[in-house]
């Protein structure tokens, strides 16, 4: 019997190395996404717990070494409730991403970032990026970024191995 010469099923999608396209994310990826967007749609910032643990290292959410990452979030939020985190967190995640290489693993090797332009100046911002921005951030943020040309705001890292990396105002 001839053996098919077809390969084996990938388990990952294809990923573009067009830096402007948006590939879909790994299944690992879509995976920590979700469980995010789960804590998101509770309405309740403690559900982002199981999100949390499903890594072996907490995410980086800035806070000190050893600290809670829910209270520490709490903390940062205008309420201290954390509403506005998981406001935050869903027009994050419902906004284009951006893929950067990090790492040698070629299957693993993507940080997909969000949003797409944290780090580009705002003054080069498609007008759909601009709209975005002016949905995530309050109106006295927005003016301090135009002002310093830079994205302060949120920025959430996932890997494409499903690692939650991060979840930092940019300074």
């Amino acid at each position: 019997m001839a053996q098919s010469k077809l390969k084996p099923a990938r388990t990952t999608p294809v990923v573009s190395p067009k830096a402007d396209s948006q590939p879909p994310l790994t299944p690992a990826a879509a995976d920590m996404r979700d469980a995010i967007l789960e804590a998101v749609h509770s309405g309740r910032i403690d559900d982002l717990r199981h999100a949390i643990e499903l890594n072996e290292l907490k995410p980086d959410f800035g806070a000190a070494p050893g600290a809670d990452p829910i209270q520490h979030l709490k903390a940062l939020s205008r309420d201290n409730s954390g509403t506005d985190i998981l406001a935050a967190l869903r027009a994050l995640l419902d906004s284009p991403r951006k893929s950067v290489p990090a790492g040698k693993d070629p299957e693993n090797n993507l940080i997909y970032n969000w949003p797409r332009f944290a780090d580009e100046p705002l003054s080069k911002l498609s007008t759909e990026d601009t709209a975005l921005l002016e949905r995530i951030e309050t109106p006295d943020t927005l003016q301090a970024m135009k002002a310093s040309d830079r994205y302060t705001g949120w920025q959430l890292r996932i890997g494409a191995d499903g690692i939650w990396h991060g979840f930092t105002r940019l300074r």
